[in-house]
């Protein structure tokens, strides 16, 4: 599958068990007939395709690099295990399972979880690079997967279990029916979900009326006969229930356009999801996504979430607030993940980025299956401008056909996101963990970057409009979409360099056009129309694209400092915007302005400054003390000694002095402990000891007359002895006696 996908650029579309072929001591791949050549990174869906093992973008009609992956990672825990992830029993219910719920891999051994699930995930971006490295993993995870017998499912989806199994070798999940006492499901619409079936027979499926009403359950004592029909086998007969029969004879079935079939998956989504009433509380909380676009955005989100971490720990602790940045520049993704030295700024991780990159002048050239002709809206000479680098390089033209060629995948992240703030639960956590309150359960969605650059001013307006529509989709009725932007200075005087240089020239008209395409999106009697897909309806809006839009100025480009302390003005209002009640007072404040009728004003701008009219004493004590902290543990593991040498120095001098280790106080004890033991002074007691030679010898140097004599040694060697009395000799070892001498 690798050698297909990444030298041929081929998705083999229809992989599952009945395909792979145990040939003696390896595996061989067959059945070709839905081979797709891919077109860049994606492809059109044309053909049949399998609704067991398809992976969730076929059903919107288009292909990934990962699809294939997807497909294996369903083919190895049912061979494993004997049990799928998705267990629809009709085309339906595994389109929604596939598209939105979370696949039960509790079959698995939980080193095989974690790797199933991520070939498993909805967004093809988040699987495996390659098939190659999922085997690899799942290698690595280290755990034996259980062996316990499980329940082959019939070869005839819907019928009951065989009678002869044993419920008592089942392997149950908690909660799980034994095989004796499961009831089939009796639906005129289940098909053998193993048998490929068209999109335009996938969608008459879901949109019939009799589909989408609960099948009626009856338990049978023993499996229904297959009948065979004319002209079939018997092994095609017992292969197949009377109802694939109908999915085989499609011809009978009216086929459905591809915007028809959208419209059908959308109308069932909504359908499955209904929209829950909007909460209200006293507190400061609201479901939260913060999207940056470009270099600058992620600037911002960076000291956003500094702000947020300083104030309330692990991000983790806020369930119901998302970041994403979306960029076209592969290295700023990469750099997204690194600190920058002596910044404020905490990185991303990769499940914050999603990358939305160009592709080379050649492929938008060639037909586009499945999108509007390029050329309808897009000037041709604009794709020679593409650099080898594939990167906007300030060219808002560029950061939009970036987005277009990105638009489903891009959707369906956001989409993601905005399911995951919007779950009760994660109000109610971060409610708990920080002691806000909620204020609402209406999401607020953050557009953040610099009108200056070509991914945030060319990608604006279309994924403003593009996250209301799905706003709406999931059932917020108002949608609230929030702008803040950088301006470039718009003078010399604002510049130290002036504002004739190319580049912020460049920025000056980028900046102009896209607030000029948001002042004419925001008049009255201006409808939004964008059809990004000729499957899908376009998107239509009378509605202006941002509730708010903030701007900020920006100093000279050159002065990074100042930038920086922009930067981090922007990511400061965002988190009293979101997470304090400065935001809220603030959004009843201006509730409370009486503006100008709408038909009369269109987009109002906005800016803001930042003022302490308080003292936070605990806050500050408590950041201090941690910073403090942080401080001392960075100088304990430092392994460069010479910034704290003067001072380990000047500490043991001060205790050395202060436990008296000097050479002085040692003297002196050994003076005292030598007088305590001789009952006097040692100087005296020597001299004492001494005195009879000293005399013996004055006497002897007398009679000489001052010339050199002979002491006598009987003398000697008395004072000898009497010093011996005194401090004892090398060779005692008597325990008694030593303890009696100096």
């Amino acid at each position: 599958l690798d050698l297909m996908n990444l030298q041929y650029q081929l998705q083999h579309l229809d992989i599952k068990p009945q395909n792979l072929f145990l040939v003696y001591s390896h595996v061989k791949v067959a059945d070709f007939g839905l081979v797709k050549d891919l077109e860049g990174r994606s492809a059109s869906v044309t053909g049949g395709i399998t609704p067991v093992y398809a992976a969730p973008e076929t059903f919107d009609g288009w292909v990934s690099r990962f699809s294939d992956q997807y497909s294996l990672a369903i083919v190895y825990q049912e061979l494993l295990t004997g049990q799928r992830p998705f267990s629809g029993t009709n085309v339906r219910q595994l389109i929604l399972q596939h598209l939105q719920s979370a696949p039960d891999l509790s079959s698995l051994s939980p080193g095989d979880q974690a790797v199933i699930g991520r070939a498993l995930s909805k967004n093809p971006d988040d699987r495996y690079p390659t098939c190659a490295e999922l085997v690899t993993a799942l290698r690595e995870a280290g755990e034996t997967p259980s062996c316990l017998p499980v329940e082959m499912p019939s070869r005839a989806v819907g019928l009951p279990a065989r009678p002869d199994s044993n419920p008592l070798t089942t392997n149950l999940r908690p909660g799980a029916q034994p095989a004796s006492e499961r009831r089939p499901v009796q639906d005129q619409e289940s098909v053998d979900l193993g048998t490929p079936v068209s999109l335009a027979t996938a969608g008459t499926l879901c949109c019939r009326p009799e589909a989408l009403q609960k099948p009626a359950e009856k338990p049978l004592e023993k499996p229904a006969e297959p009948v065979q029909e004319p002209g079939e086998t018997p092994h095609e007969a017992g292969a197949n229930p009377p109802t694939t029969r109908f999915i085989r004879k499609s011809g009978q079935v009216a086929k459905l356009s591809p915007a028809a079939i959208a419209q059908a998956r959308q109308a069932a989504s909504a359908q499955a999801r209904p929209a829950t009433p909007e909460a209200q509380g006293e507190g400061v909380l609201f479901p939260t996504l913060i999207v940056g676009l470009g270099g600058l955005g992620l600037s911002i989100l960076g000291r956003f979430r500094f702000n947020l971490h300083d104030r309330h720990g692990a991000l983790e602790a806020l369930p119901h607030l998302r970041t994403l940045l979306i960029d076209t520049d592969p290295e700023a993704v990469r750099l997204a993940q690194e600190k920058p030295p002596g910044l404020d700024v905490l990185p991303l991780v990769p499940a914050e980025m999603y990358l939305a990159p160009l592709n080379r002048p050649t492929y938008y050239l060639k037909p586009q299956t499945g999108k509007p002709p390029l050329e309808s809206w897009f000037p041709q000479r604009m794709l020679y401008r593409i650099p080898r680098q594939l990167v906007t390089t300030g060219a808002r033209a560029l950061g939009r056909l970036a987005l277009v060629d990105n638009y489903k995948a891009l959707m369906r992240r956001l989409r993601a996101d905005l399911e995951s703030i919007l779950n009760p639960d994660a109000l109610k956590i971060a409610d708990r963990n920080t002691g806000l309150g909620i204020r609402t359960s209406r999401p607020r969605v953050y557009l953040v970057g610099s009108l200056m650059g070509g991914t945030a001013g060319g990608m604006l307006i279309d994924l403003a409009y593009a996250i209301r529509h799905l706003l709406r989709e999931l059932g917020v009725s108002q949608p609230d979409v929030v702008g803040v932007f950088l301006l470039p200075p718009t003078s010399a005087r604002g510049s130290k360099h002036g504002a004739g240089r190319p580049s912020l020239t460049l920025a000056l008209g980028n900046a102009h056009a896209a607030l000029k395409e948001l002042r004419h999106y925001s008049s009255p009697g201006v409808v939004y129309r964008a059809a990004f897909s000729d499957r899908d309806p376009p998107l239509q809006d009378s509605d202006p694209p941002l509730n708010r839009c903030v701007l900020l100025p920006l100093p000279d480009p050159a002065d990074v400092p100042a930038n920086w302390e922009a930067i981090g003005l922007a990511g400061q209002f965002l988190a009293l915007d979101c997470l304090s009640p400065v935001g809220k007072a603030s959004d009843l404040g201006r509730a409370g302005i009486n503006p100008p009728p709408w038909s009369n004003r269109g987009q109002y701008f906005q800016t803001f400054g930042l003022h302490i009219l308080s003292f936070p004493r605990q806050r500050i004590v408590r950041r201090l003390a941690s910073r403090a902290c942080s401080r001392l543990v960075a100088h304990w593991m430092s392994k460069d000694a010479r910034d704290i040498a003067g001072e380990v120095r000047d500490w043991v001098g001060e205790h050395w002095k202060k436990e008296q280790m000097g050479p002085e106080y040692f003297i002196g004890r050994v003076q005292e402990q030598c007088s305590r033991k001789l009952g006097k002074p040692p100087e005296l007691a020597f001299t004492q000891a001494l005195e009879p030679l000293i005399k013996v010898g004055k006497a002897v140097m007398e009679r000489s007359g001052g010339q050199p004599a002979t002491l006598p040694l009987e003398e000697l060697n008395e004072t000898l002895l009497r010093l011996e009395r005194l401090v004892g000799s090398p060779e005692t070892e008597d325990p008694d006696t030593l303890p009696t001498l100096v």
